[in-house]
């Protein structure tokens, strides 16, 4: 269990309340949000959108806290081809793939660009990594 004392910006509506977690770089942080009594995980992610994001970041405010997280690990892992391709790299997963400087004697393509992320919530707190 990852307990700590900490001033975060917070907020609460009708459907969840929130914080937000630095980590320690600042450069990136991690949303929590918990649904109220009568919501679900469900209706919290029904109501997630660019729009919302934006309205939601305003209403943040900073106050100090008493937090606790059960210990856990989560793991993603996904095939960016298919992103890659929409940002117009698709060439590089064909036979017309051009790595002449890195090898000439044998044709060479990507078969596939996997991203892997994790986070550990943890006593020691929260770590997390994105390996493409």
């Amino acid at each position: 269990m990852m307990s700590m004392k900490a001033t975060v910006p917070n907020m609460k509506n009708k459907t969840f309340s929130s914080l937000i977690l630095p980590y320690k770089n600042e450069r990136y942080q991690m949303f929590v949000f918990l649904p109220n009594h009568d919501n679900s995980t469900a209706d919290i992610v029904s109501e997630i959108s660019l729009d919302n994001l934006n309205y939601w970041l305003d209403t943040y405010t900073e106050s100090v806290l008493d937090i606790s997280f059960p210990k856990f690990k989560m793991e993603y892992t996904s095939n960016a081809n298919a992103s890659l391709t929409n940002l117009g790299l698709g060439i590089a997963f064909s036979n017309d793939a051009d790595f002449g400087k890195i090898n000439n004697d044998t044709p060479l393509k990507i078969r596939r660009v996997v991203q892997k992320t994790f986070i550990v919530v943890d006593e020691d707190g929260t770590d997390a990594a994105a390996v493409t």
